[in-house]
């Protein structure tokens, strides 16, 4: 039996000391590896000259490790050994942490062959330079069941050694107490040690040249072996450590101290440091008489995160093709500290990633936005897939420099730029990213999330300005596509921008069916802050290129691919390009750099918003507004895309998807683009289209106000015809709203007769919920083009809910294809399913199947156009019932049916 604890320190090969080196040196350049010949490998007992304890160290500032456990112990066990290894964290800025995904110390207990069991450890940053599917400590044997004694003096000083500690017993003085001629004899006949391997375990002391240490050795220390008294020159045994010892405890908190930062960093960070000539940065709105900004002076402190390229860990060399790389590099900045972590990209036998749900999830997602089937996930599976994606980004050292970052903003809100070499992950919706210990999202609470693109192009360089955004609006209605919000008039484009307009933020220019060669002609000839397109993009499956499509001039596609959108947006003095479109901020997973989006920023588009899903125009009406509303104020880009993603929670009753649907591309987040102004103009609001009839309120206040929602744009002239019907009764107020319309309305499992999902009624009215008190209305009148169902009823065109909750009805026009866009039979037809659906809504009454055709509560089962254009007339029955229980409401009926006769 050995005579005493055996720790067999890992030797790494001299390629793995070489990867460790770079990696330490790049990482911690404070530290200089103190390099002489590299040596063979094995354990210990072979003759070992590389970097000593010095040169191992981590940085100053601590040791933030994450832990796998290879062979898969059971939970108690995982804790407990992770127990004894945080022993050295009691007053020390050292930590371990478990991570279900790769980690940077990987546990083992590994019994055969010979030379890989044992206990054994290699020594502090040597472990980077450790493939990922190898072990980076050995603990042989050890169960729930072994005694506590040996977690004591095994597993703490193998921990030891992982925060970079060598034997203490090879101290210089504790050696110089040893017989060698004993310790030869003893250790052969003891534990079979050739001679060689005696020496370089017991009898080679450390040089002092290469040590950070104590003044004096510490027999007593955990990393001390047990030296019996037979082998000492003067008899007496050196006793060795059975725990971590005081000095121990002291030693290591002065090697890692707490008080340097409360979550060490992978290097010291310069602090950030006041402007020159003053004590403090002063934020600009506590500067006297100027004019304030939400921009700190000469800020520029972002996390940048890079995911590089894949990699082979066994030479360290890039992946041919990243498709076929196992694992790839996350590089993170801040401050001027530098960290590196190794992301596992595909699952092994012992290590899975999470990227299996990532994936699935994501394309679930895809697959119901696209309207082609399924369902989208519940929130708790929402829940899961962020923190998948915040635990797969944000992991050891990355994570320990993200918090620290954090916690210098002084109240405010780190900015956060991700940038990927990888196609395939950057295609994948990080900005989901849940903190699960701090329970909440990245994009909404924690941080300002933006991304970047690969680029060999400097951004356009952009000073904030004064005055309004001058927006320049586009649109795309190729004929041979779904009819888009832009389908009649360009009045109908200018009015989602209407509040902005109104409060003088921006100066508006409307091109409906824009063509690529009426586009460069006007982007050559005048200067415009932001370019806002409406319409479709596309990803070519096979080649990866991206492209939007505008008209040809005959109202035929026109695809126009990413080399040309370069050549006409880009080196214009273009701000922002706005692409409200589907499949923009998308691509194809192998060539996602290609996609439109992409293209122009990685060719020097300095600010540039897309959508990672299909969408509807309408869906991205209050993240625009509220962006652009934001940005006018002189926020940064950060600071805007965040406040538009709270904005659109606000406006949807529960949880949602919504918000993080649009994905910002940026090179520096807090950049503004406007001077903050001398007023703060109101956020627009629900409320803010109905300025005019408020003021009006204290004068009519028995009039009951209906908002009234163009869901998908399809009567340019409605003002004018919510105006006549104001006119022809004194009860009801109707004004036009502009809201966004929710992702998870639709039924992708039963598709309608044109093959598209029905809208669920019953849904998009618990979803707009909070709409009418936002708006101080009594209840939202929501017109669309789509065909409609509820949980009972398909192809229905009005729908009401009981008992006025929630206080939205529903009218669809779907089928009436012949109904034009304005006119007499238009004006008839809206004014007749208004009459309908308020009917059923304020007095509760239902639709009847017999009685007159005329009536507009007649059921019309075979969905009649006729119906729709008839000068309507309630029935005798409906009439009576109305005018017992509700005379007042009858008479602005009966007024607002024959308004358009």
């Amino acid at each position: 039996m050995p005579s005493l604890m055996v720790c067999r320190t890992r030797l790494p090969t001299p390629e793995e000391a070489q990867r460790a080196k770079l990696l330490a040196r790049s990482l911690i350049p404070i530290v200089e590896p103190i390099v002489g010949d590299l040596p063979g490998h094995g354990r210990r007992g072979e003759d070992r000259r590389l970097a000593l304890l010095t040169a191992r160290r981590w940085p100053a500032q601590g040791a933030y490790l994450t832990v796998q456990f290879l062979d898969n112990p059971s939970q108690a066990l995982r804790k407990r050994l992770l127990s004894h290894m945080n022993a050295w964290g009691e007053h020390a800025n050292v930590r371990f942490d478990e991570t279900r995904e790769l980690g940077m110390v990987r546990i083992a207990r590994i019994e055969a062959p010979e030379e890989d069991a044992g206990f054994w450890s290699y020594i502090g940053t040597e472990i980077l330079g450790i493939a990922p599917d190898k072990p980076t400590m050995n603990l042989q044997g050890f169960t729930m069941r072994t005694e506590e004694a040996e977690f004591l003096r095994v597993v703490r000083h193998e921990a030891g050694h992982t925060l970079g500690f060598e034997h203490e017993h090879l101290r210089a003085d504790l050696v110089a107490r040893i017989d060698p001629r004993k310790a030869i004899a003893h250790f052969r006949g003891s534990d079979d040690w050739t001679a060689a391997q005696t020496r370089a375990q017991v009898l080679t002391p450390i040089g002092a040249g290469d040590l950070t240490a104590t003044p004096s050795s510490d027999p007593l220390s955990i990393m001390c072996y047990q030296i019996p008294g037979d082998i000492t020159r003067d008899g007496q045994p050196i006793l060795g450590g059975v725990d971590i010892d005081a000095r121990d405890h002291a030693f290591i908190a002065r090697i890692y101290p707490k008080n340097r930062s409360s979550v060490p960093t992978i290097e010291p960070m310069a602090p950030l440091a006041p402007a020159s000539g003053s004590t403090e940065v002063l934020v600009d709105d506590e500067r006297e008489g100027a004019a304030p900004s939400w921009r700190d002076a000469d800020r520029d402190d972002a996390m940048q995160i890079t995911v590089l390229d894949g990699f082979d860990p066994s030479s360290g060399r890039t992946a041919p093709r990243s498709g076929t790389a196992n694992f790839a590099r996350v590089f993170a900045s801040f401050g001027g500290a530098r960290v590196m972590e190794t992301l596992q990209l595909k699952k092994t036998d012992r290590s899975p990633t999470r990227f299996g749900n990532i994936i699935d999830v994501h394309e679930r997602i895809k697959a119901y936005t696209g309207r082609d089937i399924g369902t989208l996930p519940s929130d708790e599976e929402m829940l899961e897939l962020g923190g998948d994606l915040f635990e797969t980004l944000f992991t050891g050292q990355v994570r320990r420099l993200y918090d620290e970052a954090r916690s210098r903003q002084n109240g405010r809100k780190l900015d956060v730029v991700l940038t990927s070499m990888i196609p395939w992950i950057a295609e994948k919706p990080w900005e989901f990213a849940y903190d699960r210990s701090r329970r909440s999202f990245l994009a909404t609470e924690e941080v300002h999330f933006i991304r970047n693109a690969l680029a060999a192009i400097p951004a356009e360089r952009i000073a904030p300005r004064r005055g309004p955004l001058r927006i320049l609006v586009i649109a795309a209605q190729p004929v041979s596509l779904a009819t888009l919000s832009v389908a009649q008039e360009e009045a109908v484009i200018r009015r989602g921008f209407d509040s902005l307009v109104t409060h003088g933020l921006a100066v508006v220019e409307t091109i409906s069916r824009i063509t690529a060669t009426r586009l460069l002609e006007r982007l050559a000839t005048r200067r415009y802050d932001v370019v806002h397109f409406i319409g479709h993009g596309d990803v070519d499956e096979d080649t990866g290129i991206g492209a939007l499509l505008f008209e040809d001039g005959s109202g035929r596609p026109a695809r126009i691919e990413e080399r040309a959108l370069r050549e006409i947006f880009c080196g214009r003095g273009v701000r922002l390009v706005f692409l409200n479109a589907c499949k923009t901020g998308a691509g194809n997973p192998s060539e996602f750099n290609r996609g439109a989006a992409q293209a122009l920023v990685s060719h020097g588009i300095p600010v540039l918003v897309a959508n990672q899903y299909s969408v509807l125009d309408a869906s991205a009406t209050t993240f625009a507004q509220h962006f652009y509303w934001a940005l006018a104020q002189g926020m940064s880009v950060g600071q805007a895309a965040r406040e538009a993603r709270i904005a659109i929670n606000c406006s949807l009753q529960g949880d949602s998807i919504d918000w993080a649907v649009p994905v910002v591309y940026a090179r520096d987040p807090s950049q503004p683009l406007c001077e903050r102004p001398s007023a703060i103009a109101p956020a627009p609001a629900a409320a803010a289209a109905f300025t005019a009839r408020d003021l009006d309120r204290t004068v009519a206040t028995a009039r009951v106000h209906f908002a009234v929602w163009d869901m998908d744009n399809l009567f340019p002239g409605l003002d004018r015809t919510l105006s006549r019907m104001n006119e022809a009764q004194q009860l009801f107020s109707f004004e036009r709203i502009d809201l966004s319309a929710p992702l998870d309305i639709w039924d992708a499992r039963r598709k309608a007769e044109d093959g598209r999902p029905y809208l669920l009624a019953h849904r998009l009215a618990s979803r707009m919920a909070r709409a009418p008190a936002d708006a101080g209305v009594e209840a939202l009148l929501c017109l669309t083009r789509h065909w409609m169902r509820d949980s009972d009823s398909a192809r229905i065109y009005g729908w009401w809910p009981d008992e006025r909750t929630p206080p939205v009805t529903l009218m669809s026009f779907a089928g009436f294809q012949d109904l034009l866009a304005e006119g007499a039979q238009t004006d008839r037809a809206i004014v007749n399913v208004v009459v309908t659906v308020l009917a059923g809504y304020v007095t509760g009454m239902g639709t009847h199947g017999g009685g007159s055709h005329a009536c507009p509560m007649w059921e019309n089962p075979r969905r009649d156009p006729a119906h729709l254009t008839l000068r309507q007339r309630f029935d005798a029955g409906c009439r009576r019932g109305l005018a017992r229980h509700y005379a007042p409401e009858l008479q602005a009926f009966e007024g607002l049916l024959r308004v358009f006769d």
